[in-house]
Parts: structure tokens; sequence; C-alpha cells
């Protein structure tokens, strides 16, 4: 089991607030892909106070659209920019 490391999401990832985070906006959120910790694509329907509700993106290949549905998380990341 690989869990992902929190030097490599802070250096790479912004923790998501109600203040830095949209509607509609693209988001990662953290989970298992079978044994492996990950970061999923998620696209942000609701910002409430101290949670989102969003929708996983993952290509159909990786999740059918039968299993995508909206899920509420208190934890969710940013993807950083960097300047090349």
């Amino acid at each position: 089991m690989w869990s992902l490391d929190k030097a490599w999401i802070d250096e790479n990832y912004i923790r998501g607030t109600k203040d830095n985070t949209t509607v509609g906006m693209k988001v990662f959120v953290r989970g298992y892909d079978g044994v492996d910790e990950v970061l999923f694509p998620h696209n942000v329907v609701t910002v409430k106070e101290n949670t989102i509700v969003s929708l996983e993106t993952n290509p159909q290949a990786v999740i059918p659209l039968s299993e995508r549905g909206e899920g509420e998380h208190s934890e969710w990341y940013i993807k950083r920019k960097f300047k090349n």
C-alpha cells in the first residue's frame, strides 16, 4: 500500500478552502485506487462553509459514468501553477 507524500502534495498542490474554490473549478480529492492513495480529479458543483460537493471527472475507462456520483468532501486540493 502506497500513501501520498505530504511534502509532495504541499509542493504541487494548494489546500482548498471556500475562499480559493469556485463552482466549476477542477480540484483533486484524495482517495484509494485499489490499494494506493491517489488524487482524483473532480469538478466542483457547490462550495459550502467547510466542504465542497463535487463530481469525479476521471475518463470513462477509469470510472464508468454509471459509477460516478456527487460527493461531499472536507479536504480537497488545487494544482499549483508553475511558471515555465
